[in-house]
C-alpha cells in the first residue's frame, strides 16, 4: 500500500513538471529528507525507482539530487538554497519540516512542491483542502485514521478489550522538535520587536507614574 501512495506521489511529480508548454528533455529534481529513518528512506528509494520507471516511460531524464538534513534546520536551510541555485524544476521534501521550508522558500515562484511524510498538511498550512491544495504543492499524507480503525476493530470483534498500537518513537519526537524549530525561526523576530515595544512601554509609563507602574509590575511579573 505504502509503494503504491508513493508511485502516486511520483506519478504526480512527473505530470506537474511535463505539463508545461515546452516539453524539455532534461528535468532536474532536488529530494531533501528530514533525517535518516528507514521508513523514510523507503520513500526516497521509491520515489526515485518510480521516477526512473516514468522516465523510461516518457523518454525523458530525472536529474535528481538528494540530501539529509539530519534534522539540522541551518543544514535545510542550505540545502534548498542550493537546490534553488541550481534552479531545479522541482523540489521534494520528506516530513513536515522540510516540506514547510520548501513551501515558504518557493513562495511567489514557479517551482512546484511535493511532500511525503506529512501527517496533517491542512493543519501545518501546507495546502488549503486535501483535495484542492490551493497552490502549487501537492503530496502524500501519513495520517493515521484511528477512529475508524477502532471502528473497523470493534465490527470486526465487538468484545475487543486491549489493542496494541506499533509507531515509530524515532520520526515522532524528532517531527515534533523539527517543527518547533521551523516555527521558533519563524517567529522569533516578531515575537522580539512586540517584546522591545512592550518594553519600551513600560519604560516610558514608569517615568510618567513610577510609583504606580512599580505596583503594576511587581503584580503582573
Amino acid at each position: 500500500m505504502k509503494k503504491r501512495v508513493l508511485a502516486i506521489a511520483a506519478t504526480a511529480m512527473a505530470t506537474m513538471m511535463m505539463a508545461t508548454p515546452v516539453l524539455a528533455e532534461d528535468y532536474k529534481i532536488g529530494i531533501c529528507n528530514y533525517v535518516d529513518d528507514a521508513s523514510l528512506n523507503q520513500i526516497v528509494d521509491n520515489i526515485q525507482s518510480r521516477l526512473e520507471e516514468i522516465g523510461k516511460e516518457k523518454d525523458v531524464n530525472f536529474d535528481v539530487s538528494y540530501d539529509n538534513c539530519n534534522a539540522d534546520a541551518n543544514v535545510m536551510e542550505q540545502i534548498i538554497s542550493d537546490f534553488q541555485a541550481d534552479n531545479v524544476d522541482l523540489m521534494v521534501g520528506i516530513a513536515t519540516p522540510v516540506a514547510m521550508r520548501m513551501q515558504s522558500a518557493t513562495e511567489g515562484t514557479d517551482t512546484p512542491v511535493v511532500f511525503s511524510a506529512v501527517s496533517d498538511p491542512v493543519g501545518s498550512g501546507l495546502v488549503e483542502d486535501l483535495d484542492a491544495p490551493g497552490a502549487n504543492i501537492t503530496g502524500t499524507s501519513d495520517y493515521l485514521d484511528t477512529a475508524s480503525i477502532m471502528k473497523l476493530i470493534q465490527a470486526v470483534n465487538p468484545d475487543v478489550k486491549k489493542i496494541g498500537l506499533l509507531y515509530d518513537i524515532l520520526v515522532t519526537p524528532l517531527v515534533t522538535i523539527g517543527v518547533g524549530v521551523a516555527l521558533s525561526a519563524w517567529w522569533a523576530p516578531a515575537l522580539g520587536s512586540a517584546a522591545m515595544k512592550v518594553g519600551n512601554i513600560i519604560m516610558w509609563a514608569t517615568n510618567l507614574q513610577p510609583f504606580l507602574m512599580g505596583i503594576l509590575v511587581s503584580v503582573f511579573v
